[in-house]
């Protein structure tokens, strides 16, 4: 399964920021020569321009590559939206690092669907990879699975498209494009209903933002997919040269009248390697799977895990929360040595009435907190109050904790005589914790002030 998560900079900024949504946002990086170009944007709150990444041969016009000059880009968001929007535009500098850590932290939550994940090698990734060869049984099929990553990171505020296919290549090709996808009856996925039947008299297309290509379907159901799906890692690194196609042989094979990928592949492949180089066949090798495309899992160095396997199967609450409590002890300790303290926190139930045909899968349970905690307490009261209030499908034979972030501690110096402050803020905190853990994050709100015309 490949999860793609498009213009990854900007969303970034407008999850942690989401007073963004309202203005034009661009994310720019300043080349050696001084021009700023545009890395990503967008304009959550207003009508976007259609981006397309297909560089300069071809630019439909009204479009805005990625590349293109900060002056350039605000030019044509003029043309488009008018001069106002220009001026309302918010300009903040690229930081790839930050964007490749945040990216780590969503990988690593996808860990509930399988153990091995991982992301584009690229410099920019927007892609997560997960093997759930064997895992999606354990969750309902590949199509809950599928559906279920899509709808949670839509929650929490993150655009993204998904597909599940025999190989990475072609999963990364049928979720940047999933609405071009066949369905095998010369159908495409638009135009669906909720339910999945085509709808011949709805005019307005369903856009779905998933797929599922059939094993060893993937040279006929992606077969009308342009050639620049193939890319490998972000699409913008083809116009740099780093990708596994690059700008050149995308513009070669569009002279030829080569666009899509079934016309690439009826190709003799050794005329492609002795005039468009073999990064271009090993590419068709790996979409179709003759050649193997191993997955780099995530390093997770600085986050702890702790598990631990009962010697009798638990069915209580109780039972289960007195291993709990050891668990997040081990898993706090190395963090509070560093003087960080967690933020997310996943607790997994495993047990033998979890695995099987037709049975639940595992119990999955996310904490997150407003503040970074090292108290161990404060955890395990997190942990107990969503215990309290879920049924386990059977017995617990395995629990594991992992941290999934984390953040240094902000350390408050206490008074001489131990005089309590007129607002603990610390002690807002945890009631916030507990509040989003009873009533759910999104049922929390915090007042801000704003301004209004009126006395």
């Amino acid at each position: 399964m490949t999860i793609w998560i498009p213009k990854w900079p900007v969303q970034r900024r407008l999850v942690e920021r989401p007073e963004l949504r309202r203005v034009p946002l661009l994310v720019c990086r300043r080349e050696p020569r001084g021009v700023m170009t545009v890395v990503a944007w967008a304009w959550a709150g207003g009508a976007s321009i259609r981006s397309d990444r297909r560089g300069s041969a071809g630019m439909p016009a009204g479009s805005i590559p990625c590349g293109m000059s900060l002056a350039e880009t605000l030019a044509a968001i003029a043309i488009a939206h008018g001069s106002r929007a220009c001026r309302m535009a918010e300009i903040d500098p690229d930081d790839p690092e930050a964007d490749r850590m945040v990216l780590e932290g969503i990988a690593r939550w996808c860990r509930r669907f399988a153990p091995i994940v991982a992301i584009d090698s690229g410099e920019r990734p927007e892609c997560i990879h997960v093997d759930i060869t064997h895992t999606a049984p354990l969750f309902g099929g590949e199509e809950s699975v599928v559906r279920t990553a899509v709808w949670t990171l839509a929650s929490r505020g993150v655009h993204a498209s998904a597909a599940v296919a025999d190989t990475p290549a072609a999963a990364t090709a049928a979720a940047r494009f999933a609405r071009a996808v066949s369905n095998g009856r010369g159908e495409r996925h638009e135009g669906h209903d909720k339910h999945g039947r085509h709808d011949k008299h709805d005019t307005k297309p369903v856009r779905r933002r998933w797929c599922i290509v059939p094993p060893g379907e993937q040279a006929t159901r992606l077969s009308e997919l342009p050639v620049v799906s193939l890319e490998k890692g972000a699409i913008e690194s083809r116009s740099s040269g780093k990708g596994a196609i690059g700008e050149k042989v995308i513009a070669g094979l569009s002279e030829l009248g080569v666009t899509t990928i079934g016309r690439l592949l009826r190709l003799p492949r050794r005329s492609l390697a002795s005039r468009f180089g073999e990064g271009l066949e090993r590419r068709i090798a790996e979409f179709l799977g003759a050649r193997e495309e191993p997955l780099v899992a995530i390093h997770d160095d600085s986050f702890p895990r702790a598990e631990c396997r009962l010697a009798a199967p638990a069915s209580t609450l109780d039972a289960i929360r007195s291993v709990i409590d050891g668990l997040v002890a081990r898993c706090v300790g190395p963090l509070t040595a560093r003087g960080h303290g967690i933020t997310a926190l996943q607790v997994r139930l495993e047990g033998a009435a979890f695995v099987g045909r037709g049975a639940n899968p595992p119990v999955v349970i996310d904490i997150g907190l407003f503040r970074p905690s090292g108290s161990v307490k404060h955890l395990v009261e997190l942990v107990e109050l969503r215990l309290s209030r879920m049924h386990l499908p059977g017995e617990v034979e395995s629990i594991a904790v992992q941290v999934v972030a984390a953040g240094a501690v902000t350390c408050r110096q206490k008074t001489l005589f131990g005089e309590r402050a007129a607002c603990d803020a610390s002690s807002v905190e945890r009631m916030l914790d507990r509040l989003a853990g009873r009533l759910g994050r999104r049922a929390v709100f915090e007042p801000k002030p704003g301004a209004d015309a009126q006395p």
